[in-house]
């Protein structure tokens, strides 16, 4: 008799440890799908921040651009000497 209860304790044991398995994998999708979508939003964010850069580069280009048109600096050098 005191095997059967031996082997029903084991049977348990090697149930509930299947029992377990599913959830873990369960677990470990959640996982890496929670570090897939870590991973997007850090690209998502590196993408913005380069757009921004590339506008303020623009920006700088275009004042550059300006600075540099003689038009505009006869226009500025106009303004400088009536303003003294």
């Amino acid at each position: 008799m005191p095997q059967k209860g031996k082997e029903k304790k084991q049977k348990h044991k090697r149930k509930s440890k299947k029992d377990t398995l599913p959830a873990e994998r369960k677990n470990k999708k959640e996982m890496e799908y929670e570090l897939k979508l870590a991973a997007e939003k850090e690209g998502m964010q590196e993408r913005e921040m380069q757009l921004k850069i590339n506008r303020l580069v623009q920006e700088v280009r275009y004042d550059l651009k300006d600075l540099f048109n003689p038009a505009y600096g006869r226009e500025r050098w106009r303004r400088e000497v009536k303003g003294h």
